[in-house]
């Protein structure tokens, strides 16, 4: 398999590589990768991943191993243009499983869904088979809570999926955990890609409503989903945006403070 490292133009945003590529163009080389046959795993960190990152030494493994990092979330395409290194757009990572599904559906490949609420992965993929009536579902599987520390848990996460036999893996479960587990597991699931999509499960079954295209555009999605899922995201945008913004300004003012040496 390629390496990213040698066939990417990669921008540095607090110490994580993104892949500098569009929308369109993550969903051509993913789906060159599964035509190669993998396996690789791609990420799609957005601005709490930045954080993690930091503190999580497994988590910064992941994504440093990983064959393709894109940048999910408009502050990100802010934090590149100020550091001088602008990316070509956001690559939402909703906006990127449908579209593959719908890639996949065009080329008769088959993911498989794991993660979400029981029955969630299922909604999903009827709202999917809406669009693309052909796609193939390998399976669906919603891992019991605590999975990431469960030997028996994540051997029966990888069976299901080595018995399935997809082209692409998806995960809708929550980061970090859900990178650690792909960057230990991703071999031996026997499928050619997989990748991490976060909340999109909830968001494509209708489970939560995804903000309004405004929100999106402007870089405001994180003050809607505040709103609407306040107990379970304070923390995570009230103290987590400002620790990023201070980030990347200490990381633009020493690029700064080199060049002037």
């Amino acid at each position: 398999m390629e390496n990213r490292k040698r066939n990417s133009e990669r921008v540095d945003v607090l110490g994580i590589e993104f892949d500098g590529i569009s929308l369109d163009e993550t969903v051509e080389r993913v789906m060159r990768f599964v035509r190669e046959g993998g396996p690789v795993f791609a990420v799609t960190p957005n601005v709490d991943h930045t954080n993690h990152f930091r503190k999580n030494r497994e988590y910064r493994e992941a994504l440093r191993e990983a064959h393709l990092v894109v940048a999910d979330g408009v502050p990100l395409l802010w934090a590149a243009k100020l550091l001088g290194t602008p990316l070509r757009g956001r690559v939402n990572g909703t906006d990127l499983f449908e579209a593959l599904a719908g890639a996949c559906s065009r080329e008769g490949r088959s993911i498989f869904l794991m993660g979400g609420m029981p029955g969630v992965a299922e909604k999903c993929a009827e709202k999917l088979r809406e669009v693309s009536p052909s796609l193939k579902v390998a399976g669906t599987y919603a891992p019991a809570k605590g999975y990431l520390d469960n030997s028996k848990e994540c051997a029966k996460m990888v069976g299901k999926v080595r018995d399935a036999k997809p082209d692409i893996l998806f995960l809708g479960l929550p980061g970090p955990g859900a990178e650690i587990w792909i960057h230990r597991h991703y071999r031996e699931c026997g499928m050619p890609v997989c990748i991490n999509v976060g909340a999109s499960f909830d968001f494509v079954s209708g489970e939560v409503k995804r903000a309004p295209r405004f929100f999106q555009k402007t870089g405001l999605e994180w003050l809607h989903r505040l709103f609407t899922q306040p107990k379970k995201l304070w923390r995570r945008y009230i103290i987590g945006n400002p620790v990023f913004i201070f980030r990347v300004v200490a990381q633009f003012l020493r690029k700064r403070l080199s060049r002037a040496k």
